[in-house]
């Protein structure tokens, strides 16, 4: 009896540590499904999540991936990194399509550097605009176009007569400008008072005659012979001129020859002239205008 006392003692502390680890493994049990109640939550809010991804690859940077219900997508968005680019005014950029970095930027360049310019507001017509420099300008120039304006200023230049234009302003082909018939006649009348003859008719045959111009002038030249013997001549020298009207003739008159020579030519200050007549040359006039 003792002896089944015994084992009867030793079952029943077994059954006790059976049941204590029943009672563990039922405390672990709970846990692991108090996980898997947590993880499967989890699970169904990650594919609910996963059902919002909306991005696709061409969205996504390129090496870069995301995971989407339908799985893992590998991004193909091109890297641009940093880009930059200056225009003109009135310049466009295409930005090109992908991912930027934000340090890029576009840049136009200043209106000076595109509108350098020279021209100031009395070179452009009155009423007109023109950006210079940056700046916006509106001209100041007169408007004479088609326009007939007075001149009183008529002066001499060499061989030309000049007109003095009254003002400063832009003239078309078609504008005018009126000088009175009295102011020509005075410029006529001033002209006519500088002429100098520098020889008279009454020189003649072999005399020579020498003269240094103080001042630009129009020489004409009159030489005329009548002999029966020979042909008229004169020998003259002049350097730092321009001839611009030279004619020579002749004709018989009986048994006398009758020679011509007229010569214009224009010189300078400083120049010299000399002229000398052949012992048939029955008289010559030289003329200056200075």
């Amino acid at each position: 009896i003792n002896e089944l006392n015994g084992t009867i003692a030793t079952l029943e502390s077994s059954i006790e540590a059976k049941n204590n680890e029943i009672t563990v493994l039922n405390g672990e049990k709970a846990d692991l499904q108090t996980s898997l109640d947590t993880k499967t939550a989890e699970l169904a809010t990650l594919n609910e999540n996963l059902g919002k991804v909306t991005a696709t690859a061409s969205e996504v940077l390129s090496g870069k991936t995301i995971l989407t219900s339908s799985g893992l997508v590998t991004g193909s968005m091109t890297n641009n990194g940093s880009i930059s680019q200056t225009l003109n005014a009135g310049g466009s950029y295409t930005i090109p399509k992908g991912y930027h970095d934000g340090t890029g930027k576009v840049t136009a360049y200043s209106l000076a550097s595109q509108t350098s310019s020279t021209a100031v507001a009395s070179n452009i017509l009155s009423g007109k605009t023109a950006w210079v420099n940056g700046s916006k300008i509106t001209g100041t120039m007169t408007n004479k176009s088609g326009a007939t304006v007075s001149a009183t200023t008529i002066t001499e230049s060499g061989a030309n007569a000049l007109i003095t234009i009254p003002e400063n302003a832009y003239y078309s082909t078609s504008s005018k400008i009126s000088v009175s018939i009295q102011t020509i006649k005075n410029e006529v009348s001033s002209i006519q008072n500088n002429i100098k003859s520098l020889v008279t008719s009454t020189l003649g045959r072999s005399q020579t005659f020498t003269y240094t111009f103080q001042k630009d002038a129009r020489v004409i030249f009159c030489f005329a012979g009548a002999t029966s013997t020979g042909r008229a001549g004169l020998t003259f020298n002049i350097t730092g001129g321009t001839i611009i009207y030279d004619y020579c003739g002749a004709y018989q008159d009986g048994n006398n020859w009758i020679d011509m020579i007229i010569k214009v030519i224009d010189v300078k200050a400083g120049v010299t002239i000399t002229a000398t007549s052949n012992n048939y040359m029955s008289h010559y006039n030289i003329l200056a205008l200075e």
